[in-house]
């Protein structure tokens, strides 16, 4: 596979991209780890990070094995025609899902917090519209739209670390350990890590559009789960320490209650409303992203030779799915069937398996070269 033009992705922009798709995905749900661990969530959050860092190391090292390929091509080679045509279905079922609860959970929480009188379906479909827009212009025109909302997102998040001080209560964050012990903590790391390395399966997808950086995949992927990482530990921290356990634990969002809490001389207010325009705009570019890579694998799959054409037919399934999930038990559902089902066969099983079965191709390959010496 050839990268060119609208098609090529840079290290730093495989870093903020990986950066805003985990932002938009762990930000609305750290409250589930509060809810396991309390006070301690942060040090969940923080083995989590550790997981998925080794996770996303291990992706790029494996993808790396045949860097110019797409994810479909690569499972044909490795595993053969019809069965690696097989294999690569529940990335599709994944990617759907994850498109379509984020879509929902987006809907509905401007819905609730914005635009109170908009229908749900407007909201949604005019998200569809700009995620139609971005993806259209490839993988290179999304990684240049985060070249500028991933700095101004990280700038913003970090300035408000520092506008709540006055709000913040250390002892809630105490007694650490003693309340619940390793098994809690370890607990914890479930709704939190799997959802958080979903963001790094998409290495297995966008590494062949790095050219000649793919080599760095590996070293950009870990920079970003690294500061990823730092950024959940700070809002957990910072959270819990302005409401306790017991109240973020019953928050929709922990951030933006957060930053709706900070009150300086009655001056600075409201930052939540910015903060607000950017999250818009980072869901908007994880759901291009997410869609992108559906479309251009699905054509892969299929065989057609224009990927955005595929765009025509993904759109309205992830819009229709989105649309008729129900809301009162979407959330829960999803959860237990990422953590439980796909993030193991997805993020564990069939890497594993392409790993193994890359390892015998290559010595296979080696065993027969020295023959022919």
């Amino acid at each position: 596979m050839r990268s060119k033009g609208y098609m090529v992705l840079s290290g730093i922009q495989l870093f903020w991209l990986i950066q805003i798709i985990n932002w938009s995905l762990v930000f609305p749900f750290i409250k589930q780890v509060v809810v396991i661990s309390k006070q301690d969530a942060w040090i969940s959050i923080a083995l989590g990070g550790m997981a998925v860092a080794v996770f996303s190391y291990l992706l790029a090292r494996l993808r790396l094995y045949n860097p110019n390929q797409s994810l479909v091509q690569f499972c044909q080679r490795v595993l053969g025609r019809w069965f690696g045509r097989v294999v690569v279905l529940p990335y599709f079922i994944a990617w759907i899902l994850i498109c379509s609860m984020m879509l929902r959970y987006s809907g509905e929480f401007i819905h609730s917090t914005l635009l109170d009188r908009a229908p749900e379906w407007i909201i949604m479909l005019i998200i569809v519209i700009l995620m139609v827009f971005l993806t259209s212009g490839g993988i290179g025109g999304i990684g240049r739209f985060n070249d500028i909302v991933g700095p101004l997102f990280f700038a913003v998040i970090f300035a408000t670390f520092f506008l709540n001080m006055q709000n913040i209560r250390w002892g809630r964050l105490l007694p650490v350990y003693y309340d619940t012990g390793w098994l809690t903590i370890i607990k914890g790391t479930v709704p939190h890590a799997p959802l958080f390395a979903g963001g790094s399966m998409l290495l297995l997808v966008l590494i062949p559009f790095m050219n000649n950086e793919a080599k760095k995949a590996s070293a950009w992927s870990l920079r970003a789960v690294a500061l990823c990482s730092i950024t959940f530990v700070i809002i957990t921290v910072l959270g819990i320490s302005v409401f306790g356990p017991s109240m973020a634990a019953k928050m929709q969002d922990l951030y933006f209650s957060y930053s709706r809490s900070v009150d300086i001389m009655d001056f600075i207010q409201n930052i939540d409303t910015f903060i607000f325009s950017l999250w818009i705009f980072g869901i908007t570019s994880t759901l291009s992203i997410y869609l992108f890579v559906i479309s251009y694998e699905t054509a892969q799959w299929l065989r057609i030779e224009d990927w955005r054409v595929v765009i025509w037919i993904v759109t309205p399934i992830i819009f229709i799915t989105a649309l008729i999930s129900p809301v009162a038990t979407i959330f829960d559902l999803f959860f237990s069937l990422w953590n439980y089902v796909l993030f193991p066969v997805c993020g564990l099983l069939i890497p594993l398996i392409l790993w193994i079965a890359s390892i015998i191709q290559k010595a296979h390959n080696h065993q027969i070269k020295n023959v022919e010496e």
